[in-house]
Parts: structure tokens; C-alpha cells; sequence
């Protein structure tokens, strides 16, 4: 017998009792009494997080979308027990496409891995390393915030006054975080030459932010190797300009949902 993985084995019976000529390459499996589960694995190019295939993710309906990538709301679905029934996890999924799709799958996930923050979304895997153009190539977040922030404003622009006026300081508090962090957290990061159209914003059923950051330029564009990490309890000029066409761009998208 001849295999090219990590088998963990129960007390139990082996699974492979009697079997002869057969080969296992790649993956990882689980025996647990009666049934073999496989799972989730790394490689290389993903740095550490894990791979969701294709076949595991159930697409639902765009909630944002730009030249270059689209944001969808996602279930992630595995079997399991012994009955292998589904499991279904809330997802977003952020697909790339077009002729630079892996470029920009590669520069966003080697970017995104490192954001680790409240008003950031969480990533939780991504597709599998592919040197062809032709293969889907994106990134899977937590779906907890999976809400437009825009089509949310606009649903309380309908309601009154208190209730915009509680969402929209929710939404400039959580967006002026979210930059503050990006700006301090990476020593090495420039965010000079970045505009606001790099940036997505998203929200929970409460209106807590989060923000999708996809570096559409060059990598040596928003690397400047020579800055140093400063503590700051003000934005910089360029990140509060940043933080303005943000909001501006999302309370007129508001408007125009209502009166379209």
C-alpha cells in the first residue's frame, strides 16, 4: 500500500483492513469509526490559510461589484457525520476577474492575510493556487457583515432622521478606524497612492463596519520599505481625504438608491 498522507486513526478497526492495490495522493483524511471525512488543506502560495474548493460554495447575490472584482453572499457547505449532513457557514466571497484576476487574487490575499482588526473583514480561506487565467480565483471572508453599507443607509434614510443620523456616526466611526489601523499597523505600508476606489465597505444587520481593501496597482506602489511605524491619534491628510470620498461616495450612492 502506498500513500502520500497524514491518516489519524480512533481506536477502532483500521479502515483499510484487507485492501490491496490502491493509492491516496495528497489531501488530508480523518477516520472516525465508520466513515472518512476529507478536509481542507494549505499550500504554498495561500500562506497559511486554508482552501475552499469550488465545489463547497453555494454563490448567492452580488452585493458589490467593480471593474476588476464582485462580492457575493455565499453559504460554505461541507458534509459531515456519518449520515454526511451539510453544513452550511454564511460566507462572502470576493471573485476576480478579467485579464489580471490572479494578479489581483495574488496581491489582495498576500495583503488581506495580514489585517487582523475589528473593521476589516476576516478571511477565512481561498481558492486554490492555478497557473491558469482561466480558473476562478478568490478569496472567502466570515459573513457576518455581508450587508451593502450603502443599500443599509439607504433602507434607514426611509425610516427618519434618529435612525440615519445613529447609522451614519456608526459608519464614519468604523471607516476612520479602519484606516487609522491599515496606516499604523503596516510599517512598510504607503498610502499615498491609494485612492478610496480600492476600497469596500461592508455591513452587519447593526451597521458595525467592515472594510475590504483590494491593492489595485502595482505592490511597489504602496510599499515605501523606508517608513517607519508612528502612533498616531490623528489621520494623515491623505487617509483623512480617503475617509471624506468614502463617506461622500456612500451617502450619494444612498441617495441615488432611493430616488432611482
Amino acid at each position: 500500500m502506498d500513500y502520500n498522507s497524514n491518516i489519524q486513526y480512533h481506536p477502532t478497526p483500521s479502515l483499510f483492513a484487507n485492501s490491496h492495490s490502491f493509492t491516496i495522493n495528497g489531501g488530508n483524511f480523518h477516520a472516525f469509526h465508520d466513515r472518512v471525512e476529507g478536509v481542507s488543506h494549505q499550500d504554498s502560495n495561500s500562506g497559511g490559510i486554508d482552501i475552499v474548493p469550488r465545489h463547497y460554495i453555494r454563490t448567492g447575490e452580488v452585493v458589490r461589484a467593480k471593474k476588476g472584482w464582485r462580492f457575493n453572499s455565499a453559504t460554505n457547505r461541507s458534509a459531515r457525520g456519518k449520515k454526511r449532513k451539510s453544513s452550511r457557514t454564511d460566507i462572502l466571497i470576493q471573485t476576480f476577474e478579467g485579464p489580471k484576476a490572479k494578479q489581483r487574487w495574488e496581491r489582495t490575499l498576500r495583503f488581506a492575510r495580514h489585517l487582523v482588526n475589528a473593521h476589516f473583514l476576516d478571511i477565512v480561506g481561498t481558492s486554490p493556487a492555478s497557473a491558469s487565467q482561466a480558473e476562478p480565483h478568490y478569496i472567502v471572508f466570515d459573513g457576518v457583515a455581508k450587508r451593502d453599507t450603502r443599500r443599509l443607509i439607504a433602507s434607514m434614510l426611509r425610516k427618519g432622521e434618529r435612525e440615519t443620523t445613529a447609522l451614519g456616526l456608526r459608519t464614519v466611526l468604523g471607516i476612520a478606524s479602519g484606516l487609522d489601523y491599515l496606516t499604523n499597523v503596516r510599517p512598510s505600508f504607503s498610502i499615498d497612492n491609494v485612492g478610496f476606489e480600492h476600497f469596500d465597505v461592508f455591513s452587519d444587520d447593526r451597521g458595525c463596519i467592515k472594510l475590504s481593501f483590494t491593492p489595485d496597482c502595482p505592490e511597489s506602489a504602496i510599499t515605501d520599505s523606508g517608513t517607519t511605524s508612528t502612533s498616531s491619534k490623528m489621520l494623515s491628510p491623505t487617509t483623512s481625504s480617503i475617509l471624506d470620498s468614502l463617506i461622500t461616495k456612500i451617502f450619494n450612492d444612498a441617495n441615488h438608491i432611493i430616488y432611482t
